[in-house]
């Protein structure tokens, strides 16, 4: 599996940082759900002018770059992402991406959310789809980075670009979502909600064959219970 493919990142060794430098720290995972990859992302809730919006994590320079770098080694332990190897950055002015992938033994772990949450694994379709995650908006910081650099939207099998899949927010859990079954269309239906709680399931739905027809007014129909999977609660 290759990510991202097309890009070059420059290597941290020959970075050179600043006291306007500002350090994003991209931390990212390739997820498995039956045998389909997708990307999320790990973004973090602040408030902006008493608005709730997610960015990067990121720190701005400190003092020198052993410090900083010091610094954001033990963001990632004390949150206890240790499991992962820095792949290098990409700079835009005094800004700096560093893409680090996280690795964990456990697959397809159903995240708890609600209002005291503070970060999110966040998908590429939330990402440069929604431009925001439960409804909380992204800062463009982030969304617009995959808007310069659309490589890092996709995985690929080798030459083969992966689709991402969708990510719809239902109030139903599993069991409900599977028994709303429409006889007449021999298909599963999920209705995308788009109320402001967190009393909502985050779902990844796959299209084997990018059917976007079969979406119509925040309603979705599949196939294949194997296509849905539910990643928060």
């Amino acid at each position: 599996m290759n990510y991202p493919q097309n890009i070059n990142f420059n290597n941290v060794d020959n970075i050179i940082l600043n006291q306007d430098s500002v350090i994003f720290i991209c931390l990212y995972k390739i997820n498995i759900i039956n045998d389909y990859p997708y990307i999320t992302y790990l973004l973090y809730k602040q408030k902006i002018q008493n608005t709730d919006i997610t960015t990067f994590l990121y720190i701005h320079f400190t003092e020198n770059t052993s410090n900083t770098f010091n610094n954001i080694d033990n963001i990632l332990d004390n949150l206890s992402f240790k499991n992962n190897t820095l792949k290098g950055y990409l700079q835009k002015n005094n800004l700096f991406y560093l893409f680090y992938e996280y690795t964990h033994a456990k697959d397809n772990i159903i995240n708890k959310y609600n209002s005291n949450t503070i970060l999110y694994w966040t998908t590429i379709y939330e990402i440069v789809q929604m431009q925001s995650i439960l409804n909380i908006p992204i800062h463009s910081t982030v969304f617009e980075l995959f808007y310069s650099h659309p490589d890092l939207i996709y995985l690929y099998n080798h030459t083969q670009k992966i689709d991402f899949p969708i990510t719809i927010y239902s109030k139903n859990n599993i069991i409900d979502l599977f028994s709303t079954y429409d006889n007449l269309n021999n298909c599963f239906i999920i209705k995308h909600e788009i109320e402001n709680n967190y009393h909502l399931f985050r779902c990844i739905l796959i299209y084997y064959e990018n059917k976007f027809s079969n979406i119509n007014r925040n309603v979705f129909h599949f196939e294949n219970t194997e296509q849905l999977q539910i990643i928060s609660e």
